[in-house]
């Protein structure tokens, strides 16, 4: 092997023509000239090899570089390895880069300034070694069988790659061409591959930031979108209830109270010339206040929804209407609006059932109105126009006759008997059975024809009565944690609260009952079972308020009124009056009611007739007395600074009140309350001493109290009055009439509460002469 320059390798093999003694001329390839082969020396230089190698040996890229100049090997003679040439084609039809100049001319350099100067064949003899180079690196090696390459049909060295397949004969241009096309796609690749490194190196530098935009964008967006979720903005109404400005809570509130107020509001039906009045939220009509808010604040992405929203937007309530309860109030209806029509009816007389029969006209078409309400409620609308047709009568003749026989006529066939046997009161009953007859529910029953249906009502109280009547007193009350004191004479003066707590008690479950009572009247004859076990129900205790939660320690205010114990039947309503409210416990924020506490005013419960005034007139009355219970409480409530709820001045002034700070009662008509606005409880405490009757209150100071009165001015002096009548009682007059202003300041911590200013109008008490 000779080398002709460094890098540049070239070597002449014979053919077996040659060796035969044929013309070389004819036969001898021509290696192209150094500069159009590739400079694999640079190629060995950055690999760090000393070897030499043909063209062939020098790798597929070497002889891919030597086609595309122009040469193309060939195998010669009988195909044997290494015997490897260069011919050149002559093909107008490649690219001028590519194509030769002619057959056995070398390639026409592409540096011009590099000319070929020979187009013959350069022989290998005629290379000279370059200095500096040994000898020995003229000796190839011998190539180990895992370092060469197939290319077309000979074996070259090279470094491991891709096959590359170039036939040894009839080396055709199209292959020359191909292989050309193959390595300028192979740049067009790598530049294309280039340019979307470049892209791709672009996008990753911009990805972080790429992405925290759109994070932000969605973040914004997705904020905006809660934000409109949480509050109403621009001009938005609720089936014109104005929402605008409010958070979601605060529009569901006022939708479910302004449109909630607007269904409490009776509107008017019609039929045709008939009228009615219906109040829909009685109707089964009802605002769904969630639902209809949630039209403007329900989550959403949607931009234009969300621009809508900031600008304002005006939606319709969402109404629910209940079928069944409508459907009855229209049937409630139907006699008023229609004409000719007319309902059954059931009634009792004693134990005997009456019934009338019914009649279909024409009016209201319950059935067509009701589907068209509910499928669309005219909300806001005074009036509305219901359908018109056929009117067939809310209780129908079939629907009277089923509820005769199945209800009333079994239920006053015989008697039906309630039980307390086995239950935890049996031993306390005075008997532990009572029949409950005929006679007895009948008295109690009513039949209703509510909503389109008849129905049997016993009256919860009557029936409750007439059963423990029978039965004994088997109920224990609840008793409300509180406080007690001795109420007598003798001891309340120097008497001190004591605690008692809550406890619960045990009572008839009365509503368990008449439904127990009408089932078991009701039941199958045959069945034997028309009796009732009583039912009971534990009874909780309302208030709960643990001792040391009370403050009950100290008077806190306390008044007494004087009275004459000689008359005999005023002193015995004081005296029950007194006990009656002796020991009321009043919480924190409670509200104390005199009426309440006195209970029912009769002789049952230890009242009597004593004197009053009624319609201007002393007279005697049930409970005549009782102002004075009334003006002794208001005032000791007064003093202790309770707030003044209730409280109403006699017509005329006596002298045992204080003027302008006195009360009367008069039971379902006057009350005197007040309210405990401290945050200790209070207990009431009253006694009488034979002289005056006392009010005492038990808590713990909280308010600073001053009561001023002023002078008694406007007097108008008493005249004489003639009454006639079986009814005039002759009176020899009492006080004049005044007014009188009197103004109670209280504090608390040194806040200055704002002052109650009572001014009283007084009548004179004129003289009464009868005729």
């Amino acid at each position: 092997m000779s080398q002709d320059a460094p890098g540049r390798d070239a070597v002449t093999s014979r053919s077996a023509e040659e060796e035969a003694g044929k013309d070389p001329e004819a036969s001898q390839a021509v290696l192209p000239p150094p500069e159009a082969l590739p400079d694999q020396g640079v190629q060995e230089r950055e690999a760090g090899s000393q070897e030499t190698a043909t063209p062939a040996e020098a790798g597929p890229l070497a002889e891919v570089q030597a086609v595309a100049e122009g040469a193309a090997p060939a195998q010669e003679g009988d195909g044997s390895a290494g015997q490897v040439a260069w011919i050149q084609h002559a093909d107008s039809s490649l690219p001028p880069s590519i194509a030769p100049a002619g057959r056995g001319e070398p390639p026409v350099p592409e540096d011009p300034a590099e000319p070929t100067e020979s187009a013959g064949p350069v022989e290998p003899a005629d290379l000279s070694q370059p200095a500096g180079e040994d000898d020995s690196a003229q000796t190839e090696p011998e190539q180990e069988p895992e370092q060469l390459e197939r290319l077309g049909d000979a074996e070259v060295p090279g470094e491991a790659g891709p096959e590359v397949q170039v036939p040894a004969d009839g080396h055709r241009d199209e292959d020359v061409a191909e292989s050309a096309a193959q390595q300028e796609g192979l740049g067009g690749r790598e530049e294309e591959s280039d340019r979307e490194e470049t892209a791709a190196s672009w996008y990753r530098r911009r990805l972080p930031a790429l992405m925290a935009a759109g994070a932000l964008v969605l973040l914004a967006w997705g904020g905006l979108s809660w934000w409109t979720t949480q509050h109403l903005h621009g001009t938005t109404t609720v089936a014109g209830v104005d929402v605008s400005g409010l958070s979601a809570e605060e529009a569901r509130t006022r939708v479910a109270s302004v449109l909630g107020e607007e269904l409490a509001q009776p509107v008017t039906v019609t039929v045709g010339e008939r009228q009615d009045q219906l109040v829909p939220a009685d109707s089964g009509v009802s605002v769904d206040a969630q639902a209809s808010v949630g039209q403007v604040t329900g989550m959403t992405l949607n931009p234009v929804t969300l621009v809508g929203r900031l600008r304002g937007t005006q939606v319709d309530a969402v109404v629910e209407v209940d079928r069944d309860v409508l459907n009855g109030a229209l049937e409630d209806r139907v006699d008023a609006l229609s004409s000719g029509t007319v309902s059954a009816t059931v009634s009792l007389e004693g134990t005997q059932v009456v019934t009338t029969g019914s009649q279909t006209g024409t009016g209201l078409d319950v059935v067509a109105s009701v589907d068209a309400l509910v499928k669309d409620w005219p909300l806001g609308e005074p009036s509305i126009a219901l359908a018109e047709g056929t009117a067939v009568p809310a209780i129908t003749d079939a629907e009277a006759t089923q509820f005769v026989e199945e209800t009333l006529e079994p239920l006053l066939s015989s008697e039906v008997t309630v039980t307390v046997e086995g239950t935890e009161v049996e031993e306390q009953a005075v008997s532990p059975v009572v029949a409950i007859s005929p006679e007895t529910i009948a008295a109690y029953s009513t039949i209703g024809t509510s909503g389109g249906r008849l129905s049997l009502d016993l009256d919860p109280a009557g029936v409750r009565e007439a059963v423990l009547a029978g039965l004994g007193p088997v109920e224990t009350p609840a008793v409300d944690a509180g406080w007690i004191i001795d109420g007598t004479a003798e001891g309340a003066q120097d008497a001190a609260p004591r605690y008692v707590p809550a406890s619960s008690g045990l009572g008839v479950d009365t509503e368990a009952l008449l439904a127990d009572l009408v089932a078991a009247g009701t039941s199958d004859p045959d069945s034997g079972s028309r009796m009732v076990t009583l039912p009971l129900t534990v009874l909780e205790p309302e208030v709960t308020l643990a001792e040391e939660d009370w403050g009950v320690a100290e008077p806190v205010g306390e008044y007494s009124t004087p009275y004459s114990a000689a008359d005999i039947a005023r002193t015995q309503n004081l005296e029950t009056g007194a006990e009656k409210i002796n020991s009321t416990s009043i919480p924190p924020g409670a509200t104390f009611s005199l009426e309440e506490a006195l209970g029912p005013v009769d002789y049952d419960h230890g009242f009597t007739d004593a004197g009053v005034i009624s319609n201007g007139q002393h007279t005697d009355s049930m409970g005549g007395g009782l102002s004075q219970v009334a003006t002794t409480v208001f005032n000791a409530g007064f003093e202790a600074g309770m707030d003044d709820t209730e409280h109403t001045a006699h017509q005329y002034y006596f002298d045992r009140y204080p003027a302008g700070r006195e009360a009367t009662l008069w039971t379902g008509v006057l009350d005197v309350k007040f309210t405990n606005s401290t945050p200790y409880g209070v207990m009431v405490q009253a006694w009488l001493d034979g002289e005056e009757i006392h009010v005492r209150l038990w808590s713990t100071a909280y308010y600073e109290v001053s009561i001023t009165s002023s002078e008694r001015y406007n007097y108008r002096p008493v005249t004489t009055e003639t009454q006639s009548g079986p009814g005039c009682q002759a009176y020899s007059g009492g006080n004049p009439g005044f007014d009188i202003t009197v103004t109670r300041r209280r504090a608390h911590d040194g806040q200055a509460l704002p002052e109650d200013v009572l001014t009283t109008s007084y009548y004179p008490d004129n003289n009464v002469v009868c005729s």
